[in-house]
């Protein structure tokens, strides 16, 4: 569904199921999390079928564009919920805020998934570079919308955060 809806949206979610799969390794996280975590990657932009092609092309730019975004992440997890993965729905609902997610496992998602949209190409942005990609992640460990202490264990221990 997501690849005929936009490409990106497929690539992002198969790109943040292996950033999981792989930074959960060093974690050492028990196989029934890797498969929530794993779930909540594929389920994460599932909403977005229902977005229109403009407002998957552009960034977040005007209210309109903020508010859809907004509206499919709550269906991604109003999915989960219906298909009964409460934990994957709990992901789901609270890993975009900004703020530290209280779960353990949503502040793992929160921050790989960040790492993985930083490197992303997006339609509206090339990839950010390593380099920038670690900035970008300190600013939201700083802002205290990321655990700090994660963030920097991410960077540290993530294998293409030590490339640059």
């Amino acid at each position: 569904m997501l690849s005929a809806k936009a490409m990106w949206l497929a690539d992002e979610s198969v790109a943040l199921a292996e950033a999981l799969r792989t930074y959960g390794g060093y974690l050492h996280i028990e196989p029934h999390n890797q498969i929530t975590l794993h779930m909540a990657a594929y389920l994460k932009n599932v909403g977005a079928i229902y977005l229109s092609s403009s407002a998957l092309s552009s960034e977040l730019s005007n209210p309109a564009s903020h508010t859809a975004v907004k509206t499919s992440q709550l269906i991604s997890a109003r999915v989960a919920r219906h298909a009964g993965l409460t934990q994957v729905a709990s992901i789901l609902d609270d890993y975009y805020q900004r703020s530290i997610p209280g779960d353990q496992l949503t502040s793992i998602f929160q921050i790989t998934n960040a790492w993985v949209s930083c490197r992303q190409m997006k339609p509206y942005r090339q990839p950010l570079s390593i380099s920038d990609a670690k900035v970008a992640l300190r600013q939201r460990a700083e802002m205290c919308w990321s655990d700090p202490n994660l963030v920097e264990h991410f960077i540290a221990c993530y294998p293409e955060a030590n490339e640059a």
